[in-house]
């Protein structure tokens, strides 16, 4: 919970009378009615390293009912290990038999490095979530590794994780050209040339060598 708060009874939010806030949480305003100082919000990040989703009104909503969350944070990283430098996007939430259906696109950005040359580079980054499900506690296990907490909490972060791990590229290259690194001494090719023999590769080789 970020910062000092007195839970409130507020129907359709999770609402907390909130005296400090810590990273990450996303407002929706005032609850009617519940006092200029209450805020309600649906998800927040945990020191910017776990994201924590409320969805007990699509829990107790019929099957078929929708919502959405709409994410535009800063600085993050998913489980403490995957640093992104901003997580944009919209998730929409459909409420099944099981649990919650969640789809969207998301818009990130984080380092990586390039296949040739082993330089450091930042890369933009779209995520598409399809058939991404949160199962409800007492659903089957093979419904999906992903649960719906008590009070109707989810804890997003693995989730996310995974989807943005699978769809960071194989070979990212700092540039289209990049000349890559001597395959003897090491000498970055982009920024000088070495006096390292060059190496005749077997033709049948050369559909590997392209794949670098």
């Amino acid at each position: 919970m970020p910062g000092r708060s007195e839970k409130l009874d507020v129907t359709g939010w999770v609402c907390y009378n909130v005296t400090a806030w810590g990273d990450g949480a996303a407002f929706l305003g005032t609850s009617s009615g519940a006092g200029s100082d209450v805020y309600c919000w649906r998800f927040f990040f945990t020191n910017g390293v776990r994201m924590r989703l409320n969805v007990s009104h699509l829990v107790k909503a019929p099957i078929g009912a929708r919502d959405s969350v709409h994410l535009d944070v800063g600085t993050v990283t998913l489980g403490g290990d995957l640093a992104l430098y901003y997580l944009r996007g919209d998730i929409s939430l459909t409420r099944t038999t099981d649990g919650l259906l969640a789809e969207g696109l998301l818009d990130t950005a984080l380092d990586g490095e390039c296949v040739r040359c082993l330089e450091a580079l930042s890369f933009p980054l779209m995520v598409q979530l399809d058939d991404l499900i949160f199962a409800l506690p007492q659903a089957s296990s093979k419904v999906s590794e992903y649960r719906i907490l008590e009070h109707g909490w989810i804890d997003a972060t693995l989730a996310l994780r995974e989807q943005i791990l699978l769809n960071i590229p194989q070979s990212l290259l700092c540039r289209p050209d990049c000349r890559g690194l001597c395959s003897q001494c090491g000498q970055d090719l982009n920024t000088g040339t070495c006096d390292c023999e060059e190496q005749t590769i077997d033709p049948r080789l050369g559909v590997l060598r392209d794949l670098l």
